[in-house]
């Protein structure tokens, strides 16, 4: 901030030196603007600088030593120096405005003097530059400040709530360390609410092994929080810490583990989470596992997924999830999400939309398309009915072979005894089609 100060300082000296002789109330507003901003935020800021580098039961008295040296150097300085450096202007012929001129011009070389003076100072544990003169045009940061404002003094655990929910909307890099400190509150869901608004905004190292922490000690509690934004933020320090996640009892935690892991690419983990996912049941673990294989990107991790789909009693909500990822896998999400709307909602309207898939199919592969009529049995049935049986799809699966995705999908397909439900059988036909166009 001094240097932010001193260059205002710079500003306001060039301003008098190229100021008109006539009156012009803006640009005189203007300056004497910038010189009062000057004047009370460099001694802010210097004051500020030096309290930090003295000790704690110093501070009340070096302060009042430092104001009233500072006033009586400034008050006598301007008098003797400035008074008489005018008086020798004039008395060397210099007359009018000019004087004034070559006096800003003098004290204009002593500010950039100070300027070189403050650059070499140590700098202090706060932002660059750019971000500080960043704060003065962000709408964002200001409401910020505003929210930050309530945090002092003490407060109940419902006011605590309600300043980490206003900083979660406003997501500002400026309340990270109030954010921080609310990660030791007593209370479950304000240090919850805390890490969730932390992984809206862009944090330090130092808040990473805050949340690296948290995730070691917060087993059952907010842990699990902790994993997903280390995740979500790339945080590669906590890859050891995420991978004993995988082995414990916290069944939250270990989907967000597995999850965070293949985010960080953390290849040495991928036959862990495939087993994990391979051999459970719970609902959570396997939503996350399959968010993973999207991550992951590996193919042969579609026969897992469609091991599972394929389980008669699976809940509606973790199969179409899981129908989600194997679609991404395949590359082709986009188009399960926007038909699978119409799958629940309007079998009319998504059956003329895969026809017209199916006609450019045909044009660009006539043999998939011929041994595509194995299914459109299939595909009347899914539009009817909850389950269907799947008839010989040898000669699709021949064509699949090699080819992607659609290689494990052929081969499940070639079971004869296969019975599946009818949002599977829609998502295969799905993938098949989509990848062919």
């Amino acid at each position: 901030m001094t240097i932010i100060y001193t260059f205002a300082m710079a500003a306001m000296c060039a301003l008098w030196i190229l100021a008109s002789q006539q009156f012009t109330p803006l640009p005189l507003l203007l300056i004497f603007f910038i010189g009062g901003l000057c004047n009370g935020g460099i001694q802010t800021s210097l004051t500020h600088y030096l309290l930090i580098s003295v000790p704690a039961d110093r501070m009340v008295g070096i302060s009042m030593i430092m104001s009233v040296t500072t006033g009586a150097i400034a008050g006598v300085s301007g008098t003797l120096l400035g008074g008489g450096l005018l008086r020798v202007l004039r008395s060397l012929g210099v007359e009018g405005l000019m004087v004034y001129r070559v006096y800003f011009i003098i004290i204009l070389v002593f500010v950039i003097g100070a300027i070189a003076m403050t650059m070499r100072l140590k700098p202090l544990a706060d932002k660059a530059v750019k971000d500080v003169l960043g704060i003065f045009f962000s709408v964002r940061d200001w409401r910020a400040l505003f929210a930050l404002q309530k945090i002092y003094g003490s407060r109940s655990e419902e006011q605590e709530q309600d300043i980490i929910e206003k900083l979660a909307v406003i997501r500002s890099d400026l309340s990270e360390e109030s954010l921080v400190a609310f990660l030791a509150s007593p209370s479950f869901l304000t240090r919850s609410r805390a890490i969730t608004a932390l992984g809206e905004i862009y944090f330090s190292k130092a808040t990473a092994f805050k949340l690296i922490e948290e995730l070691q000690k917060g087993e059952f509690t907010t842990a699990y929080l902790a994993a997903e934004v280390l995740g979500e933020h790339q945080i590669y320090e906590a890859i050891p810490h995420l991978r004993k996640a995988l082995d414990s009892d916290d069944v939250f935690l270990r989907g967000k583990a597995m999850l965070a892991l293949a985010q960080l690419v953390d290849a040495e983990s991928y036959q862990k989470i495939s087993d994990i996912f391979a051999a459970t049941e719970n609902p959570r673990l396997l939503i996350h596992g399959g968010r993973a294989f999207v991550y992951i990107g590996n193919s042969n991790n579609l026969r897992l997924i469609l091991r599972k789909v394929a389980q008669p009693h699976l809940a509606p909500s973790v199969r179409d999830d899981l129908l989600f990822s194997l679609c991404e896998i395949c590359g082709v999400g986009e188009t399960f999400y926007r038909l699978y709307n119409l799958f629940i909602n309007d079998r009319r309207a998504l059956v003329r939309e895969v026809n017209g898939l199916l006609q450019e199919v045909r044009a660009k592969d006539v043999e998939l398309f011929n041994n595509l009529s194995a299914l459109q049995n299939a595909w009347v049935e899914c539009t009817n009915s909850s389950a269907v049986r799947i008839p010989d799809c040898s000669a699709l699966a021949k064509t699949m072979e090699n080819r992607d995705c659609l290689d494990e999908i052929g081969k499940m397909l070639c079971d004869p005894t296969l019975e599946i439900s009818a949002e599977l059988c829609f998502t295969l036909v799905l993938i098949i089609i989509a990848k062919a166009v």
